[in-house]
């Protein structure tokens, strides 16, 4: 129910089998790594990727859905999905070629990657914590006042090399 209307194209990965894909690759690292990885974004089961074209006009609707074993962990219980689509604000520009909006709880992040150090091997743990508890405190009264609102948007750009430029605007 996350999808408005009927896609016109819809894909899933299941990462699970994924998993069993990679391993063999990664090797040992990647058996390191996991805890890691599950402690910052939890035990990612699925993504799913939908979109679908206007019958009329230039635009395009896309997102994704992530599914959990569990329920979202640590950054990613940072978004709100719930948050109905609403208009396009006024500072887009309408010859944005791409647009995008997401809450997430700026309030929290601190907390969440202080969880997520804690969560590290020891080794790994001891060498990120000094900077952790140098910088997390600075840093909260800050992040308190951004968001929840993240607003992404694309243009083109003169730059040859970089032929897109985008802006995220957090009001």
């Amino acid at each position: 129910d996350m999808i408005p209307g009927t896609p016109g194209a819809q894909a899933a990965l299941l990462t699970e089998s994924l998993s069993a894909f990679v391993k063999p690759i990664a090797g040992p690292s990647y058996t390191a790594a996991l805890p890691v990885i599950q402690a910052a974004f939890g035990d990612i089961t699925g993504w799913g990727f939908w979109g679908s074209v206007a019958p009329e006009g230039n635009l395009a609707t896309w997102g994704q859905n992530i599914t959990f074993n569990g329920g979202p962990q640590g950054l990613m219980k940072l978004f709100d999905v719930g948050t109905p689509l609403g208009s396009i604000p006024s500072f887009v520009s309408d010859e944005s070629l791409s647009y995008g909006r997401f809450n997430f709880d700026f309030k929290n992040l601190i907390p969440t990657l202080n969880d997520i150090i804690a969560a590290l091997p020891e080794a790994q743990g001891q060498q990120i914590q000094p900077m952790a508890q140098m910088w997390g405190p600075m840093l909260q009264t800050p992040m308190e006042t951004l968001g929840p609102e993240v607003h992404s948007f694309s243009s083109e750009s003169d730059d040859e090399f970089n032929p897109m430029r985008t802006t995220l605007a957090i009001p």
